[in-house]
């Protein structure tokens, strides 16, 4: 699995948040074994009470102890979440750094050559193409940024025709301009807020059922967006 230098800004947000899912889970036991303790002393009548104070005792220890684990679930949670968002700002802030300075267009590396061939108008869709593909190759993030800006110009020309060829130039055009969008930093920013946002909705404990979503996140969601964090 490719792996970005930016990948463990979303690691560390996946351990913060199982950490959390952990405490709930543990609390959760702690619940359920308060409510079965709590169903073998039910409430009794008056009259049997006083018969029986033990078990009346036992009852009220029972229903405090639920009580308790309710509450200390409902703080841990409350807690954990704004820990966690927290963490995510804090975090999101660093990230955002990283990448503005890493996508940033460079001076020094544009190509006087490639700009003289884009700023012609000869230029063709499959010249931008080949251009795109050379600053890829070379990792040249300024250029890559030049060249889809140019192509979405250039799908101008190309928008209105009704010949295939200029049907295919365009797309060609098109597509080079949405792949250049990548080379931003904003895609991964949002992959990083979508990561969130994700995680949070599966351990919301007034919903007990999307603790479950998190099997489906840690199968399919999480292990996608690695691949291109």
């Amino acid at each position: 699995m490719k792996m970005s230098k930016f990948n463990h800004y979303s690691m560390e947000l996946d351990t913060k948040a199982r950490e959390l899912l952990e405490t709930i889970k543990k609390a959760n036991k702690e619940i359920e074994y308060a409510e079965s303790k709590v169903q073998e002393y039910p409430k009794k009548a008056v009259l049997d009470m006083q018969y029986d104070t033990e078990y009346e005792a036992n009852r009220l220890k029972y229903e405090a102890m639920l009580a308790r684990a309710k509450a200390d679930k409902q703080k841990a949670y409350t807690e954990g979440l704004q820990a966690l968002k927290a963490f995510y700002q804090s975090e999101r802030e660093k990230l955002k750094t990283e990448l503005d300075n890493f996508y940033a267009l460079d001076p020094q590396t544009l190509s006087p050559e490639t700009l003289e061939i884009l700023n012609s108008k000869a230029a063709t869709a499959n010249d931008y193409k080949r251009l795109f593909e050379i600053a890829q190759a070379n990792g040249n993030i300024t250029m890559i940024r030049l060249i889809g800006a140019k192509a979405d110009e250039k799908s101008n020309d190309y928008k209105d025709s009704p010949k295939t060829e200029g049907i295919e130039n365009y797309k060609i055009c098109r597509t080079l301009a949405e792949i250049a969008k990548g080379y931003t930093g904003e895609v991964k920013l949002g992959d990083y807020d979508s990561q969130y946002e994700i995680l949070t909705k599966c351990i919301d404990i007034n919903r007990p059922s999307s603790i479950k979503l998190f099997d489906y996140y840690n199968s399919e969601i999480y292990p996608s967006l690695q691949e291109g964090f």
